[in-house]
């Protein structure tokens, strides 16, 4: 019997700690067929059974633009191209996408040569002309302009801007309602070609158009496009002409499956289809030299620094290479193919790296500020990754000094870093500057209070107070010379840095960074919480243990 009570109780016990299981969370199945839509009628589905066997395919008009474009195959991408793959799917009826002009599509809608379109604004005016589903998708309005030409605002001085809107769309209406009355004369064209005409020709200072016609100026170099504010956007619907009702049955059922989880899938496959656009984007913008380099050269040997927060460090609680450096790494990734790889450990140091670099065992680096000894070696890519200033860091209970004073400062310097050479420089009648081998030996040699101030960066302070989660320094003097952060590369990677550099102009750089300046860390709480199931299970373990002991003490007693 004391052995039945102890085992229910140990199987009690386990019962406690099984309980903490998490439970699981099922995905919404996604429609396999149009007759999995919640809602569908039976009069729709024998409709659309008896479309399968009346068309052979459906064309789908779309304008050449980011979510429409032809690839170096012939091949159709783009957000329309992925739509019509999910259309097929879900109706077992091939949707074909057509790129044409935007009032081709509107005539051959209404003569049956185009059976739908995912290009038209929804008005009420149009809703009574065609059958609509609800919104596809969201572009927000752009200006298109002349590279060099006088600014809207310098225009607006002198006379109402020129702005050109496109026929037979509400384009003009929309904007109309954000902006002040006079401030504009509407110029009217019937193609985009037309626009880019008239822009060239001075008769319209801008050309008023969606975001996503980006891609017809993919090749022009004296267009450039900015959004429009005040912000607004254009959303738009697949439609069908209301002459055809035989197709209503499909906008009925495309408009149930949105409102029945599709939108989900609609925003994933836009996102997928605009990055489509961006590598096509970069293809384009490649001549045949960048185009072998990515051929021959899979993978890139690449250095980094393993203590340069944010912009490139070892994450030691997660053994894992971080930073600005390798987000933007992975956004190149994701546009050529190129693949990166860290050919050190997270031990190496700049002189390790230096010698990599300069026997081209490693190819890149995250930054290297210029000197004349390095512009003999080395070269830098033409993008800006973030700007910096160069600062003295002190603790936080040191005197606030003036550049007078830093003569008689003890200060701690990196021995091969760029700013040393600057202080040195700057300063070649110091005394009192101790060298150390890395910043990061300076930095512990300040927390110590060898030093009163170490030369550096007022990024490296980050990595202090962010990452390392220490607190009492701060960027005592801020020296008013800024130090561009520049990828560099072995003197030989010409071709590599403009294949980067290419690829910059399709990210967003400022948004990486901002989010790297912005991220602080809280490892002492997570440190916390990882120990607290080692915690928990040695307190229910030495539970168990004390009751067995307390069973085997009272059966032999």
């Amino acid at each position: 019997m004391k052995i039945n009570q102890f085992t229910v109780l140990f199987l009690f016990i386990v019962f406690i700690i099984g309980i903490t299981a998490c439970s699981t969370e099922s995905d919404k199945p996604l429609f396999k067929s149009f007759r999995d839509v919640p809602g569908v009628t039976a009069r729709e589905i024998e409709a659309v059974e008896a479309l399968q066997k009346k068309y052979e395919y459906f064309s789908y008009g779309m304008i050449l633009s980011t979510e429409a474009f032809v690839m170096e195959d012939g091949r159709t991408g783009g957000y329309a191209a992925l739509f019509c793959e999910w259309l097929t799917q879900l109706f077992n009826i091939p949707f074909k996408l057509e790129i044409m002009e935007t009032n081709e599509i509107l005539e051959k809608m209404e003569t049956g040569e185009v059976d739908f379109s995912g290009n038209l604004m929804p008005t009420d005016e149009r809703r009574q002309r065609y059958y609509m589903t609800d919104t596809i998708a969201e572009r927000q309005f752009i200006l298109v302009r002349l590279a060099g030409s006088p600014s809207l605002d310098q225009i607006l001085l002198e006379r109402p801007i020129r702005y050109a809107f496109p026929v037979n769309t509400p384009v003009e209406e929309t904007i109309a309602m954000v902006t002040e009355p006079d401030s504009y004369e509407p110029v009217w064209v019937f193609s985009i070609m037309d626009a880019y005409d008239i822009l060239n020709k001075g008769e319209a200072d801008a050309y008023i158009t969606s975001s996503i016609t980006e891609a017809v100026f993919i090749n022009y170099d004296n267009i450039v496009t900015q959004d429009f504010f005040p912000l607004c956007f254009n959303p738009t619907t697949m439609a069908a002409s209301g002459t055809r009702e035989d197709l209503e049955p499909i906008i009925s059922i495309v408009t149930k499956a949105q409102r029945s989880g599709a939108m989900s899938l609609m925003l994933s496959l836009y996102n997928q289809g605009y990055q489509d656009y961006r590598r096509y984007k970069m293809f384009e913008s490649l001549n045949e030299k960048e185009r072998a380099f990515l051929l021959n050269n899979p993978t890139i040997p690449i250095a980094a620094f393993n203590t340069n927060y944010p912009l490139s460090f070892y994450n030691t609680y997660v053994n894992e290479w971080q930073g600005i450096y390798f987000d933007l790494l992975n956004e190149i990734t994701s546009l050529t193919g190129l693949a990166f790889k860290i050919v050190h450990d997270e031990k190496a140091d700049w002189h390790d790296i230096k010698e990599m670099l300069l026997n081209r065992e490693a190819l890149l680096i995250p930054e290297l500020g210029y000197t004349k000894e390095y512009g003999e070696h080395f070269i830098w890519s033409g993008t800006v990754i973030l700007d910096d200033n160069y600062a003295l860091v002190s603790r936080s209970e040191f005197r606030d000094i003036t550049i007078n004073e830093i003569l008689h400062v003890k200060t701690g310097v990196a021995g091969d870093e760029t700013f040393t050479s600057l202080f040195r420089q700057w300063f070649p009648n110091h005394r009192d500057i101790v060298e150390y081998g890395s910043i990061d030996l300076a930095l512990d040699a300040l927390q110590r209070g060898e030093v009163d101030m170490v030369m550096t960066t007022q990024r490296r302070l980050m990595n202090l107070t962010h990452f390392r989660e220490e607190v009492g320094y701060k960027a005592n003097y801020i020296f008013n010379q800024s130090m561009e952060t520049r990828f560099a590369a072995n003197k030989e990677e010409e071709i590599l840095l403009s294949i980067i550099d290419k690829a910059f102009i399709l990210t967003n750089i400022n948004a990486i960074t901002d989010s790297w300046m912005r991220k602080t860390y809280d490892y002492r709480v997570k440190i916390a919480e990882a120990q607290r199931p080692l915690l928990l299970g040695a307190i229910t373990l030495s539970f168990v243990v004390i009751i067995l002991i307390l069973v085997l003490f009272f059966r032999y007693l």
